[in-house]
């Protein structure tokens, strides 16, 4: 499945209006095998790659504080950015390429 992005699929022209922060929200689930230590592990990398990337602000990264509404997922990451245009630096940002 591809990721679509925000603009993608505006019509030239066609003027919206964004909120000035954006927040990007991530799920995901790990392997039933993983160990403790080795989410600890991912979720760190994560934390230290968003470090590198100025544009992210306010990055959260980590299991769920609740197992009853999460659908299976056991890991999330959130983080905001000062509008679209940062927003769109961060994408294209080798750290989060990688």
């Amino acid at each position: 499945m591809a990721v679509q992005h925000i603009g993608e699929h505006i019509p030239p022209g066609l003027k919206i209006e964004l909120p000035p922060d954006i927040m990007n929200k991530v799920v995901a689930k790990f392997k039933s095998s993983m160990d403790k230590a080795t989410k600890d592990k991912a979720y760190e990398t994560v934390k230290g790659l968003l470090g590198q990337i100025p544009e992210a602000k306010g990055v959260v990264v980590g299991p769920p504080l609740s197992d009853k509404a999460t659908q299976g997922y056991d890991y999330g990451m959130t983080a905001t950015f000062e509008g679209p245009e940062a927003f769109g630096i961060y994408l294209k940002h080798p750290k989060h390429v990688e």
